[in-house]
């Protein structure tokens, strides 16, 4: 990974703060199954907070915590999650055998790859037969991004440059996310149903903001298209399955 590769995706580790990690953690949680996990998978782990509050949730005693932060991956250590350093650009299958794990979370992550093909065959391959992953990802189609659009603008959570945030005179500025790709609900719907994973559920979430000037008008829509499409929120929650196959002999 060049130096400008890496610039551009470490500034996120910059941006994120433990109220954040929190916010996430309310939302997602109910979205895992109490007690039903014994081997569990965060790709995209950050300090392991969250690792460690799903693995509790859902009764996990083999944790793994993966992601590219090498000092965040420290910060994980220290709480006693086991971590591995991966690069998911590079499209290497992650050291773990086929079928392994009950269940897998994906925060923010596939945003952020090349191959969002290669994410999701390598979730297909860890999971096991009827086990299931949670991945969460900015909505391109969100109620933000459609006015945007019309009015001409950049849309929230897509960049450009791998410098600056531009185009965009409500989105914050400053050095870019990382998000290369960024999906309405039905493409993630169509490219997950390519990889021979089952949806379902597929919701939207709304991103804590600052409720100051401009912003606090836009809350209040968020909390009401939370409640009646919340599709149009912000980010996209999908819960995925692996199919068991049943076999049966003539």
């Amino acid at each position: 990974m060049n130096n400008t590769i890496k610039n551009f995706y470490s500034v996120t580790d910059k941006t994120r703060t433990p109220g954040d990690e929190r916010e996430l953690i309310k939302d997602i949680l109910p979205w895992f199954e109490p007690g039903n996990s014994r081997y569990f998978l965060d790709i995209g782990c950050y300090d392991g907070l969250k690792t460690l509050e799903i693995a509790a949730h859902t009764g996990a005693n083999y944790v793994i915590g993966c992601d590219f932060l090498s000092d965040r991956l420290k910060v994980a250590k220290t709480r006693k999650v086991d971590v591995l350093m991966v690069d998911l650009n590079s499209e290497k299958a992650l050291p773990f055998s086929d079928g392994l794990f009950n269940s897998i979370f994906i925060g923010d992550v596939i945003e952020h790859v090349f191959s969002p093909d290669f994410l999701l065959s390598e979730i297909y391959r860890l999971l096991c037969p009827g086990a299931y992953a949670i991945l969460t990802t900015p909505n391109l189609s969100s109620w933000r991004n459609r006015i945007a659009i019309c009015l001409g603008w950049q849309p929230f959570s897509t960049e450009v440059s791998t410098f600056y945030r531009v185009g965009n005179p409500f989105a914050p500025y400053g050095k870019p996310s990382g998000h290369i790709r960024v999906f309405t609900p039905r493409a993630l719907r169509e490219l997950i149903g390519y990889y021979g994973l089952q949806i379902e559920r597929l919701e939207g979430r709304m991103v804590k903001v600052k409720p100051t000037g401009f912003m606090r008008f836009t809350v209040i829509v968020d909390r009401l298209f939370l409640k009646l499409r919340s599709t149009f929120c912000d980010e996209i929650i999908v819960k995925v399955r692996k199919p068991i196959t049943n076999w049966s002999i003539d």
